[in-house]
């Protein structure tokens, strides 16, 4: 979503993370502003400040975690998206050539690449850091 939201033109990118990993990623990747909300008190109230009041545009949550979306709650249209609602004949393509063209950086998203066994499976899931795990048969 950050690398999303920087090739669209998004002049400010905050991203919010727990994992410390997780938060050098989205600095990496785009991100203007990296807030850790295991420290930050009031999210709506910094994001704010950020913004000079302004707020933002758009927000997404991706941790699948009813309690992320009751901060920005208020006021709000919440829209389900599978693949953010791509139309996969005429994104998927595009996405492709962004990649190609290195404007998104698709190998820096993959953590850990695994085999079929089960130790590694149950590895994967433990492993909190993780952004995105490959299963390598």
């Amino acid at each position: 979503m950050i690398q999303a939201a920087a090739v669209a033109g998004a002049s400010r990118i905050v991203a919010i993370e727990p994992v410390p990993a997780k938060r050098r990623l989205a600095a990496e990747l785009g991100a203007t502003d990296v807030l850790d909300p295991t420290v930050t008190d009031d999210l709506v109230r910094t994001v704010k400040d950020l913004t000079a009041g302004r707020g933002v545009d758009a927000a997404f949550e991706a941790a699948g975690r009813v309690d992320t979306t009751l901060a920005v709650s208020s006021g709000r249209n919440f829209t389900s998206a599978v693949y953010g609602s791509a139309d996969v004949d005429v994104d998927f393509p595009l996405l492709v050539r962004l990649a190609e063209a290195g404007r998104l950086n698709l190998e820096r998203l993959v953590s850990r690449r695994i085999g079929l066994s089960a130790a590694d499976i149950t590895a994967a899931f433990a492993d909190t850091e993780a952004v995105r795990t490959v299963i390598i048969p």
